[in-house]
């Protein structure tokens, strides 16, 4: 569910003082187009007092307004604790899709003897640009052309009490257009049935239009009644959605984390194989996996089958697991001495590429004992394994993570953890520490030296960074929802850690001038992550305004 946020005294809000005619209107409808343009999301407070000086008007007028925000749906009024932006529940969202429909069959049936050539044309223009938009992946302008597919039958049914209604019932959903989204899926689908429904209407069947036009908007009906949570976002449907997204927006990986209950997440390889059979083009990667609480043979096989799935698309973030309170936890859970963390990690990734590349592993460790073991039993053509020889495995560290120490020692944790990368992986992962680029020059300066004194070419290996980002109109205000989101997604590691350190927060440029600044740095592949409610439209915000700056280099 969207945060809460207030409306105080010490906000701006970019709108001019009001005249003195008509106060109440004037208010009702500022305060109208920041609803439904988002900017006053659900569960905003609207405080008659703040809004008053903003606004530069007496408390009445407010009071009026937000009265008549609340008779359209908009806003609810709590006695004794001022009004709040309304947020539609799944049941709510629901019954509002079931009158919606109502109306729409009737506006069908009363448009569809009405349309002239005039009207067939600008039906047929708003479909085409709907397929356009859906095949280029612009998820915004779909909407739009969707929506004014809709209100154009509304429009020329000629009730007016109708266009009334319907502008009303529209005006509580379109702020929620984003998971109307999500509960219809395909887009290509959604066109194909636009295209019936106008080719009804140009038949002059106008039952069959309405019959058409009902079964559409039963789609994401069906989806919500079969839903338990309110919270779409958590929804795995949506993440699914949101993967093909990410796709057609032209970004060239998806990634998925992975915890029990520090922070629960959906299993990451069972999400990654759903993923992988709605996608065909990204690379497919855990940012990142603790592989030092799987017991390596099963992860061997359960990473092979997924990449084979995949069609080798796969990239395995691999960590140790954080030395947050909640990842021990998870440790002792699993019957797991956090303390060994580190050399159970090395074992298990010697184990995994062993039996990537040759099939077969003997192997006498610490914590893993193996004599000749493989996934073959001799009947088969050849052992199991992935279509990639090996998948690629992005070594997790970041030693600054834990905190300073003395040159000495910072210079041996260095070296522990370069020499991992070099000798377990195929490229090193990192983050947050966004503040200190100087600091990814001097891990990669560790890197090339580990490489030489292993006689591996550092050429070979892949610097990537995961980096959590928000996208704003300004600093301030991506600031504000940025660090919003972390404290409730990661209450107990944001308050261990700087936020400043996770990423770039800022207009367009801004975000693109830190990507570049790390990308010059040696930086070769950037997991992006958002930290914002709105998922969906901080990725098409990145992929329209960031994205296109880095056309040549396909940093993503």
């Amino acid at each position: 569910m969207a945060p809460e946020a207030t409306v105080q005294s010490n906000q701006s809000i970019d709108v001019p003082r009001l005249e003195n005619l008509t106060l109440s209107q004037r208010a009702h409808t500022f305060l109208r187009d920041e609803i439904l343009s988002n900017r006053l999301p659900p569960g905003t407070e609207l405080q008659e007092v703040a809004l008053s000086q903003q606004l530069g008007v007496s408390r009445g007028p407010i009071r009026e307004a937000l009265g008549r925000l609340a008779a359209e749906g908009l806003v609810t009024v709590r006695p004794r604790r001022g009004a709040v932006v309304h947020s539609l529940s799944s049941g709510e969202f629901l019954e509002a899709y079931q009158v919606r429909e109502a109306l729409e069959v009737l506006a069908v049936r009363l448009a569809v003897p009405r349309l002239g050539p005039e009207g067939f044309a600008e039906l047929e223009t708003l479909t085409d640009t709907m397929a356009l938009q859906a095949a280029s992946g612009h998820v915004t302008e779909f909407f739009e052309a969707n929506a004014m597919f809709h209100e154009t039958f509304v429009q020329l049914a000629g009730n007016e009490k109708l266009q009334e209604v319907y502008r009303r019932l529209i005006g509580q959903m379109r702020r929620y257009w984003r998971r109307s989204l999500v509960l219809r899926g395909d887009l290509r689908r959604s066109v194909s049935e636009h295209r019936a429904i106008l080719r009804a209407a140009r038949d002059g069947d106008a039952e069959k239009a309405a019959v058409l036009m009902a079964e559409h908007i039963r789609v994401p009906q069906a989806r919500l009644q079969t839903m338990t949570a309110d919270d779409l976002l958590e929804d795995l449907q949506a993440l699914l959605d949101l993967s093909t997204i990410v796709e057609d927006s032209g970004f060239d990986s998806v990634w998925v984390g992975d915890s029990l209950f520090s922070k629960p997440r959906y299993e990451p390889l069972a999400l990654l194989a759903a993923i992988s059979q709605r996608t065909s083009r990204v690379r497919l990667g855990t940012a990142c996996l603790v592989t030092s609480t799987r017991n390596p043979l099963y992860l061997a096989l359960e990473w092979a089958t997924l990449d084979v799935l995949s069609g080798g698309r796969t990239i395995l973030g691999a960590c140790k697991g954080n030395p947050e309170e909640g990842v021990r936890r998870e440790f002792a859970a699993l019957g797991l001495d956090y303390s060994k963390a580190g050399s159970i990690w090395e074992e298990g990734l010697h184990v995994l590429r062993t039996l990537w590349t040759e099939g077969e592993i003997t192997f006498h460790g610490n914590h893993f004992d193996y004599d000749g073991v493989s996934f073959h039993s001799g009947t088969e053509m050849a052992p199991l394994g992935p279509l990639q020889k090996p998948p690629p495995i992005w070594v997790v560290s970041n030693p600054r993570l834990v905190g300073d120490a003395p040159s000495d020692e910072m210079r041996r944790r260095m070296e522990r953890a370069c020499r991992r990368v070099i000798q377990y992986g195929d490229g090193w992962m990192t983050c947050c520490r966004a503040q200190h680029p100087e600091e990814l020059t001097e891990q990669i300066g560790y890197l090339s030296d580990a490489a030489e004194r292993y006689d591996e070419d550092f050429g070979r290996f892949v610097v990537s960074y995961q980096v959590t980002m928000n996208i704003g109109e300004s600093e301030d205000e991506a600031r504000t929802a940025f660090d919003d989101y972390i404290s409730k997604y990661y209450p107990e590691l944001s308050k261990a850690m700087d936020l400043s350190n996770w990423g770039p927060v800022g207009t367009p440029e801004q975000i693109a001038a830190w990507l570049r600044e790390f990308a010059d740095r040696g930086v070769n592949h950037f997991i992006c992550r958002f930290g914002a409610i709105d998922q969906f439209g901080q990725v098409e915000r990145f992929a329209k305004e960031v994205l296109p700056a880095f056309t040549a280099e396909r940093v993503r």
